[in-house]
């Protein structure tokens, strides 16, 4: 058999010769080759399947490794910071390694209670700034305060800023700086009200209703309550009709004036009266009636000094005395009535030198002193050598004298605040008290001109309000000027007198006050005196 077509026997575990031969040196360079390929991995043969190949293995290994190493990177979570962060140093130690910028680091719990108590009050702060910012707005402070208001809300934004980046340490600072802006401006209220009452006092005065209403109202758009913008608006209400009413006053007064009928001065005193029911404070209608009471008095005056000379002159004594003695009751002290009397008197043949001593002392019992001394002299022009007459006449005048220097004094208790007129009213109380046989009259007079001089020593309380800007002094009648210098308000005590208090300030018109500090005075006279009106400069 040819021995292509034999196969080889089969081992079956047993050993053969041919197992033991000798090795040519052909087989032993067969062997080193196989024992090097199976060294590198390399099949021995290309026959057989893929995977009793070592290398192709080898292969199939790395490759499930490298898939594997991939599925972890992809699924596994992000590694701790803190531990990637450590290292261990050449002695063993743990090391915190530098963090990674743009590595988040971890809060502690300290820390994150301590910014959520930040952001609380950052929002609480926010909560009250929101509050003022609302109750500006309603107040319309644009019109008013824009600038301030403006950057008060510019700080506020701010503070929005650092809030959204949660820095809430700078956003609670920068809420509290607006605030306390808008406080600063809130202060400033009071002071808008004051100027715009002020203004709308000023328009009434000007007889200009619609600027006053708007100077009010806006007033009250600040204090809904404040009293005196509420009266203002009561005022404003009633203004046209005291206008009209006043200028019906002043034509009457002018047709009295030209006709010297009483029935005109009757219709201008009766519009005058219903202007001041109206509204008293309006300007010109206290002075009005006060001017209107004067002329009625003037007429009725001159009508009875004419009634009584008309009389004296026909020889009807009787009726030109009553013509005198209605004079005299219009004007006590006219001394052409008291002549015109003595004459009538001295005239009238009929009338008896007892009768007119009489009457002299009736006058006296009534205290009526100049009638007295008046009666007393037309007893002594008939008959020059009546004793009772010459010393009724000396009597009376000294009481006369007394009696009107008392009511002189009564008259003008503001005078009492000077040196001289003070002393000489406690010369007077002194002369009074040493006078017997006082009647009712006088002992009141002498309890009056105590009360007088006791209210001149007394203080009354003054507040002067200003701007700070105006340079103020004042100066008592009779007396040195004191400066008090610039100021908001300022208040002290002063006693009774007249003042005339003076505001200068550089490039601004002058302003002078004159006021009246009357004695017995209760509660806080106020004044302002701001010097506003700048000076016009020349071209």
């Amino acid at each position: 058999m040819s021995q292509g077509n034999q196969s080889p026997p089969e081992r079956v575990g047993s050993i053969t010769p041919s197992d033991f031969q000798a090795p040519s040196k052909e087989d032993h360079l067969s062997v080193e080759k196989t024992q090097s390929f199976q060294r590198d991995g390399l099949a021995l043969s290309a026959e057989g399947p893929w995977w009793h190949s070592q290398f192709n293995l080898m292969l199939l290994v790395f490759g499930l490794m490298a898939f594997a190493a991939f599925i972890f990177v992809l699924l596994a979570p992000e590694p701790n910071q803190a531990s990637l962060n450590t290292r261990i140093d050449n002695t063993g130690k743990v090391q915190q390694a530098p963090a990674v910028q743009g590595q988040q680091e971890e809060v502690a719990p300290f820390d994150e209670a301590q910014r959520e108590q930040a952001r609380a009050d950052s929002q609480d702060i926010l909560s009250g700034l929101l509050d003022s910012q609302k109750k500006l707005k309603q107040m319309n402070v644009d019109e008013w305060a824009s600038d301030e208001y403006q950057a008060a809300l510019k700080v506020g934004a701010d503070g929005d800023e650092f809030y959204k980046q949660q820095d809430y340490r700078q956003a609670i600072e920068a809420y509290q700086l607006s605030a306390e802006m808008l406080a600063k401006i809130d202060e400033k209220i009071p002071e808008q009200i004051k100027q715009r009452v002020k203004l709308g006092n000023a328009a009434l005065n000007d007889g200009k209703s619609e600027l006053a209403r708007n100077y009010f109202q806006s007033a009250l758009e600040l204090d809904q309550n404040h009293i005196p913008a509420l009266q203002g608006i009561e005022r404003v209400k009633t203004l046209d009709q005291v206008l009209e009413l006043l200028s019906l006053a002043l034509d009457f007064e002018q047709r009295f004036l030209q006709s010297d009928d009483l029935s005109d001065l009757a219709e201008s005193k009766a519009n005058f009266q219903a202007a001041i029911d109206l509204d008293s404070r309006v300007d010109g209608t206290n002075e009005g009636l006060a001017r209107t009471v004067d002329l009625e008095v003037d007429k009725l005056y001159r009508d009875a000094m004419s009634e009584g000379f008309t009389n004296l002159f026909a020889n009807r004594y009787q009726s030109a005395r009553s013509g005198f003695n209605a004079a005299l009751k219009l004007r006590p002290e006219d001394q052409v009535a008291k002549s015109a009397l003595r004459q009538s008197l001295a005239s009238d043949k009929r009338t008896s030198l007892q009768s007119l001593l009489s009457s002299a002392r009736q006058f006296e019992a009534k205290e009526q002193w100049a009638n007295a001394l008046s009666t007393y002299r037309a007893v002594l022009q008939r008959d020059r050598n009546q004793v009772s007459a010459k010393v009724g006449e000396v009597r009376t005048r000294a009481r006369s004298d007394l009696d009107q220097s008392i009511k002189a004094v009564l008259s003008d208790p503001l005078s009492l605040s000077k040196a001289s007129p003070n002393a000489q009213a406690n010369s007077l109380l002194k002369d009074a008290r040493l006078l017997k046989n006082k009647g009712p009259l006088l002992n009141e007079q002498i309890a009056k001109l105590q009360q007088a001089l006791d209210a001149s020593k007394s203080t009354v309380k003054v507040a002067i309000d200003s701007d700070s800007l105006t340079q103020i002094s004042i100066k008592k009648e009779g007396a040195k000027r004191i400066n008090l210098g610039r100021f908001d308000s300022k208040k002290m005590a002063l006693q009774p007198g007249r003042y005339v208090l003076t505001g200068t300030r550089l490039g601004f018109l002058d302003v002078r006050e004159e006021v009246e500090i009357l004695p017995g005075t209760t509660g806080v006279l106020s004044f302002n005196i701001e010097c506003n009106q700048a000076l016009a400069v020349a071209g």
